[in-house]
């Protein structure tokens, strides 16, 4: 439920005859970031405190949940949006009568977790780029059936 509060910018954007055909956010997986580990780090040398690790988990916790309920990355009937944030929002958009092409790189984990980078390029050589994402491959199959 609280997922779906703050998904919104796409679904309140939509052009004239635009259906949303895949929806997706950023995969779990960017929790295990290096700031995480960095953190962890940190709270073993300032004590032995059980509770400074508890701490930094729920702290790393609460900004994953904030990473997976605002970042939308949806592809609709005519075009890519991709938007992160929560004050301070980033969207990026590229129609589908524009997209050149497009790549997904996985790694070996990549595949097995099921997340990934797809990277489109658009008319004009600009280069969209999204980073672990869910589901990578059903995008790439979203687009292609839309666009060409």
């Amino acid at each position: 439920m609280i997922k779906w509060l703050f998904r919104r910018y796409s679904k309140n954007n939509l052009v004239n005859n635009e259906v949303i055909v895949f929806e997706t956010t950023r995969h779990w997986i960017n929790f295990f970031t290096t700031h995480f580990f960095l953190s962890m780090v940190l709270a073993f040398y300032l004590g032995k405190n059980p509770w400074w690790f508890f701490g930094i988990i729920v702290i790393n916790l609460i900004n994953l949940l904030i990473i997976i309920t605002t970042d939308e990355c949806v592809v609709t009937t005519k075009r890519v949006i991709f938007k992160s944030g929560v004050i301070l929002t980033e969207t990026l958009e590229m129609n589908l009568t524009k997209i050149e092409s497009l790549s997904v790189k996985q790694s070996i984990f990549g595949r097995i977790l099921g997340y990934g980078t797809v990277s489109i390029k658009g008319t004009g050589g600009t280069v969209e780029t999204f980073l672990k994402i869910n589901k990578p491959l059903e995008i790439r199959s979203k687009i292609q059936e839309y666009s060409f």
